[in-house]
């Protein structure tokens, strides 16, 4: 069989241990923290709700079901203050978004270095054995790890028991220069620019939809204000229900940061795009190292960017 037509591919199944440890925890804190964050910002919105309403009955003929009504909505909104309130230790306490970030670190550095490792790129390169290589990919492993210590206790069970070098990883390291530079494109480059473009029109419908209701709940708070003023008798002030939800969404759209990321991950996906026309005239094991490093440092640009963004919020 021509070798140029065998296609070597690798899951994520088949990368370290502590890639695949790191990288649930990472997904795991993302999931608990933006739901409790998404909770918090609902029960403040059920509160501010349920505090608009005024029901007022005759002292000396009390309505009993009005007065029933009225003793319910104030116990919803103490309730739902008080479980906000909760939440809100919670989030203090826990710091989930530290897990989040630092997971996701451990593994992009991870893949960075393991692909690296598989294409023989520098410091990898074709002067050292596999087995000098397994070893400059252990220490490195090692030193990732040792630089988020605190996380230790969130990336251990079934993960932390696998293999930090696979043999599908050393399988990938010994085959030709036109296998690892079709695997490379396929399996990193052209992955990456998918993830990043989806990504990219997944934040932007989340902006323009934020933005949307944002714009909708200021200006059915400012009807709602002037509306007020010509019926004071009104059972309910809905103006600090739609302040509420505007200003719910407007902390989840700067937690959640669709438009810079938006902006970001397009970026990225132009920048590994014009990399990627490159590709045709890697012959070497040099030129494909060369191409490598590149790319990995798109990557890692575009990682360091979205930590900064993101520990700037907190």
């Amino acid at each position: 069989m021509n070798e140029k037509n065998i296609k070597l591919g690798i899951s994520r199944e088949k990368f370290p241990a502590l890639y695949l440890a790191s990288s649930q925890a990472s997904q795991e804190a993302q999931s608990t923290y933006l739901k409790l964050t998404k909770l918090n910002l609902g029960l403040l919105v059920v509160g501010a709700i349920s505090s608009s309403v005024f029901i007022t009955t005759d002292p000396n003929n009390p309505n009993l079901l009005l007065l029933q009504i009225r003793l319910l909505l104030s116990y919803v909104s103490a309730l739902s203050l008080f479980v906000s309130l909760i939440v809100t230790v919670i989030l203090l306490l826990k710091k989930f978004e530290k897990t989040w970030y630092a997971g996701r670190a451990i593994s992009e550095s991870v893949k960075t270095v393991v692909w690296r490792y598989m294409m023989r790129a520098e410091p990898y390169g074709t002067s050292l054995s596999l087995s000098e290589a397994d070893a400059l990919l252990q220490k490195e492993l090692k030193l990732i790890l040792e630089e988020r210590k605190y996380l230790s206790g969130d990336i251990g069970g079934d993960y932390a028991q696998g293999a930090q070098i696979t043999e599908e990883m050393r399988k990938a390291r010994t085959s030709s220069v036109s296998v690892r530079k079709q695997m490379y494109i396929e399996d990193r480059v052209e992955n990456q620019k998918k993830w990043y473009n989806s990504k990219s029109k997944i934040n932007k419908a989340a902006e323009n939809t934020s933005y949307a209701v944002i714009g909708l709940s200021q200006l059915l708070a400012l009807f709602s204000a002037v509306v007020v003023i010509f019926y004071s008798n009104s059972w309910i002030n809905p103006t600090g229900i739609f302040a509420a939800i505007s200003a719910a969404f407007i902390a989840w759209t700067q937690l959640k940061q669709s438009h810079v990321l938006s902006q970001s991950y397009g970026m990225a996906t132009h920048e590994l795009g014009l990399i990627a026309t490159r590709s045709s005239s890697i012959q070497s094991n040099s030129a494909l190292s060369d191409f490598v490093i590149d790319a990995e440092n798109a990557i890692s640009r575009e990682h360091t960017m979205w930590r900064a963004k993101r520990e700037q919020t907190d």
